[in-house]
């Protein structure tokens, strides 16, 4: 069975303030014709303007034909669940969010929506980011042709993908946000950069961005290593919702590295150990000798 509906239609009010306009149009345009015509002709010209002001007005609101399902097919439900990296932040409870997300999904949708619907479960995104978009346009290629209720999305936050939202399909998508809403307690190291050596042994001014998060202002240390060794200890006092920015001078008598001395979680402690290896990375530039 085949019902057509209007997408776009107006209020009742509004169709009718329509409707008597285009009739009082039409009652005018053929009031006082320019060449007489008999009451036959005129009748003809007044129903065909009828009737092409009719059929503008009805493509205006967008017709809408809704087909049955073909036989032996039933409707889908993609579920998406995204397996990005920030997933694995274990805030939800003790669980990772992807543990959430999968017992969301195993234990509540998959068996609920299987009931009147093909539930399928994809995965979105990947280790490096959250390509929801992405994703979404691959659910629409992959079931091209085929009659989809709604899509569901079991995710974290934002899209950190690079493609951007089109607005071509108008399947409606229904998230469910996982993880805690109060945010990961997170302290990092955000940028390490160092100046130009000048002479042999000569300090080098040594500028470290570190990040707070979920810690409020309290204070916490920043050591730097030599070797795996601690040879100096700051401790920094964060502003409120704010990235302290501190220098230190140092001499480089090997590889160093900054490090929070306070414990982090797995998202920090990731982040902090690959700003450690691109400081350990670093090697001073050995001086231009030249005669005086």
């Amino acid at each position: 069975m085949t019902d057509v509906a209007f997408a776009s239609l107006p209020s009742w009010w509004l169709t009718a303030a329509i409707v008597l306009a285009v009739a009082a149009a039409i009652l005018l345009a053929y009031r006082r014709p320019i060449v007489p015509l008999s009451r036959p002709k005129l009748a003809t010209l007044v129903l065909l303007r009828a009737a092409a002001l009719a059929a503008l007005l009805a493509f205006v609101m967008r017709p809408v034909a809704r087909l049955d399902p073909p036989q032996g097919s039933r409707t889908i439900v993609p579920v998406l669940v995204d397996v990005s990296r920030s997933m694995r932040v274990p805030d939800a409870g003790g669980l990772t969010r992807t543990a959430q997300a999968n017992a969301i999904a195993q234990f509540d949708l998959l068996p609920a929506l299987s009931r009147k619907y093909e539930a399928v479960r994809v995965d979105a995104g990947d280790a490096n980011k959250s390509d929801l978009v992405g994703a979404l346009e691959g659910v629409r290629e992959r079931f091209r042709g085929r009659h989809v209720a709604g899509i569901v999305l079991l995710s974290d936050g934002a899209d950190t993908g690079e493609r951007t939202a089109t607005g071509g399909s108008s399947l409606p998508v229904f998230a469910i946000g996982v993880g805690s809403p109060l945010g990961v307690r997170d302290r990092e190291i955000v940028s390490i950069a160092a100046g130009d050596q000048r002479l042999t042994d000569a300090s080098v001014d040594l500028q470290v961005t570190a990040s707070t998060s979920g810690f409020g202002r309290a204070p916490y240390e920043v050591r730097l290593l030599a070797n795996g060794v601690s040879v100096d200890t700051r401790r920094v006092t964060p502003a409120a919702d704010a990235s302290p920015r501190r220098s230190w001078a140092w001499a480089p008598a090997s590889h160093r590295s900054w490090a929070p001395a306070s414990p982090m979680r797995a998202a920090a402690r990731s982040r902090a150990a690959s700003a450690r290896a691109r400081a350990c990375a670093w090697r001073p530039p050995r001086p231009r000798r030249s005669g005086l």
